[in-house]
């Protein structure tokens, strides 16, 4: 089921891995999978800027999820089956009635999903022990497209167009593709020390209101994950950065694969707004 907060993991979580609500008592629970969505007001740049807190926010419910496995079932795995951002209807639509979803999505709400997904991959996996996160998802299509019903189309990795235009790999493809060309899953991948200073505050904190940066660790080598949080583009400054290379999923790689960059020998880096950049160190 879909956790959002925490009395919908306490209703759920408290009951399935207690052994004294199965029959027998020894029945073994070798792990539980559940989903978990950021919701969405609607596609303007500004709302979709609020994914990144909603994200923070449903992992406090991940956070209790922890709880419940370290105090009933300690062995069991957690699975993260769906996750990813909730979209699909606008305001005064049913979450049910497919007729009044979403059939079409801005460019920048693709390049805005993909940076909200892999925020929130990295800063579950980082909060809780995680044994699988799968995003969500991969064919999903806008209502009456092939004259069905329609199947979840704010979650789709493809980009579905009219008769005249081919559908289209968009920007969540791309960033799940480029994480796992950057970053080693096996074995698993470390999370390294990281701060974020934010411009004239002179404090350093691990997630900023405007970028996420995370260095991680794996048999592939050392990378820098960056995510622009706003819909505005940013320069930032990246120590120690001058010269390396950049792998970058934004508005300008559009419907294609991660493009190459340079950070300036300044240190400087630009980021697109959404954008999500990975450092070679």
């Amino acid at each position: 089921g879909g956790f959002s907060n925490n009395e919908t993991v306490d209703a759920y979580s408290s009951v399935f891995l207690n052994a004294s609500h199965h029959h027998p008592r020894s029945t073994p629970v070798d792990g539980m999978s559940f989903h978990m969505y950021a919701g969405c007001a609607g596609l303007s740049p500004l709302q979709l800027e609020q994914l990144f807190p909603k994200t923070d926010k449903i992992r406090q419910a991940l956070q209790r999820v922890q709880h419940w496995k370290a105090q009933l079932r300690p062995a069991a795995e957690l699975h993260l089956t769906e996750s990813g951002i909730l979209c699909n209807s606008p305001p005064g639509c049913d979450v049910n009635n497919y007729t009044c979803w979403y059939r079409n999505f801005p460019d920048l709400y693709w390049t805005a999903s993909a940076a909200q997904w892999i925020y929130q991959f990295l800063t579950s996996a980082k909060e809780v022990e995680l044994a699988s996160i799968a995003q969500s998802q991969i064919l999903g299509y806008p209502f009456k497209y092939d004259g069905l019903s329609g199947e979840w189309p704010c979650g789709s990795m493809v980009m579905w167009a009219n008769s005249s235009t081919p559908p289209r790999l968009n920007a969540k493809y791309w960033v799940q593709l480029l994480l796992l060309q950057q970053v080693s899953t096996k074995p698993h991948f470390a999370f390294c020390n990281t701060t974020v200073s934010s411009s004239g505050s002179g404090s350093k904190e691990e997630n900023s209101p405007l970028v996420y940066a995370q260095a991680l660790q794996s048999a592939k080598g050392q990378v820098l994950l960056l995510v622009n949080k706003k819909s505005t583009a940013l320069i930032i400054t990246v120590s120690g950065a001058a010269g390396k290379i950049t792998m970058i999923i934004d508005q300008n790689s559009g419907y294609g694969p991660a493009r190459p960059g340079q950070v300036a020998q300044n240190e400087q880096l630009l980021l697109q707004p959404f954008a999500v950049c990975f450092v070679q160190w």
